[in-house]
């Protein structure tokens, strides 16, 4: 009978899954376009790839509040200009509902800190310099408070794209970080899982057309190697 639980257990995971990945297209398919502005981030090395630290302004004495909260997270207010620009204005709660021309964004507690759906964006190794010029968190949000980080954007609010060539680290629905999905409930959101394995890149033609009686050309590392 040990076979019956592991496939009541395999059904219920499966199940899981497609409950998550249905959820996140619901909030790309529907959600509205709000950019968050960034406080300064530092691009560093992560093993198969490179990951932008993001940090989103929070106000000080909400961050206060924040101290005496014990859920895994919490929604908070914030209000949008014409330009779709986000501007977090503090906690959403009884005695402060939702004011007209304001959306509920979620906050998770994650690794002892309070963050924006997530801390981090994964990008093709090598191009910490091109996302540099990132200025906003490019999310999706529904109603209820459930969001989602689509990607980064410029100070013109264009979306920041990884240049053409490189492998990068995403799921099938262009997720480009393992912790960016939020949700409006009390229950924890697990944090990063293991590393995605990245195909090396294949020789150059120029390279790999070198005659036999030339020295042989070193192979290109894979992405992510020790150098």
């Amino acid at each position: 009978m040990q076979w019956v639980g592991l496939v009541v257990g395999a059904v219920l995971a499966l199940g899981l899954v497609n409950w998550d990945v249905r959820g996140k297209e619901q909030v790309i398919a529907h959600g509205q376009r709000i950019l968050v502005p960034l406080i300064p981030v530092d691009p560093r090395s992560l093993m198969q790839g490179d990951y932008m630290a993001l940090n989103f302004a929070l106000p000080f004495e909400m961050r206060e509040k924040l101290k005496d909260i014990v859920s895994a997270s919490q929604l908070v207010r914030a209000s949008v200009d014409d330009q779709g620009v986000a501007t977090i204005l503090g906690l959403l709660t009884a005695t402060e509902p939702l004011q007209k021309g304001e959306v509920a964004l979620p906050l998770k507690r994650l690794k002892g800190q309070w963050v924006l759906v997530t801390d981090a964006y994964f990008f093709p190794e090598g191009q910490g310099r091109h996302f540099e010029q990132t200025r906003y968190g490019d999310f999706r949000v529904l109603p209820d408070g459930r969001a989602l980080l689509v990607g980064l954007a410029d100070g013109d609010g264009q979306p920041v794209l990884p240049l053409p060539g490189r492998s990068i680290w995403e799921s099938p629905l262009g997720i480009t970080s393992p912790e960016a999905t939020g949700v409006a409930s009390e229950a924890p959101v697990p944090e990063a899982d293991e590393p995605v394995a990245v195909a090396p890149e294949p020789l150059p033609e120029a390279v790999a057309n070198v005659p036999s009686s030339s020295p042989s050309p070193v192979p290109a590392p894979a992405q992510g190697a020790r150098r």
